[in-house]
């Protein structure tokens, strides 16, 4: 079914502007920290970035440095295959196993794998649900 293991998710919060996202991006980039997957949206004043990283620390590091706040927690990172009901029989599976999802989010490019990422409160326990 879906390839899953644990990764770490940095959260950044910044003021909800034109550019923000832009300029976090831009601070991981310089590091030479690949993003594996990027979630964004604005909440009010408030923008959400939610990025998982190829190199947690360093993206903190580097994060910390250009004077942003990064929040780390681990998360539930799921390839899936790229076809419809992919993400259904992932949440079913994660809820089969007694576990809630806070969120989820994917993307897929054409043909080949989605990546699936879920914030759950046992990360670990959703990877051996998904993976069994």
């Amino acid at each position: 079914m879906a390839r899953a293991r644990v990764a770490s998710e940095c959260t950044v919060k910044v003021k909800n502007e034109i550019g923000a996202g832009a300029k976090v991006a831009e601070c991981v980039a310089r590091a030479g920290v690949n993003l594996t997957a990027v979630c964004g949206y604005g909440y009010g004043e408030e923008a959400h970035f939610l990025l998982i990283p190829d190199d947690a620390q360093k993206a903190s590091s580097a994060l910390q440095a250009g004077g942003f706040s990064c929040e780390m927690g681990e998360v539930a990172v799921v390839e899936a295959a790229n076809r419809p009901g992919a993400m259904a029989d992932i949440l079913r599976r994660v809820a089969d196993a007694g576990i809630d999802v806070d969120y989820a989010y994917a993307s897929a490019s054409g043909s080949g794998d989605a990546l699936c990422v879920l914030k759950v409160a046992d990360a670990a326990r959703a990877v051996t649900a998904l993976n069994g």
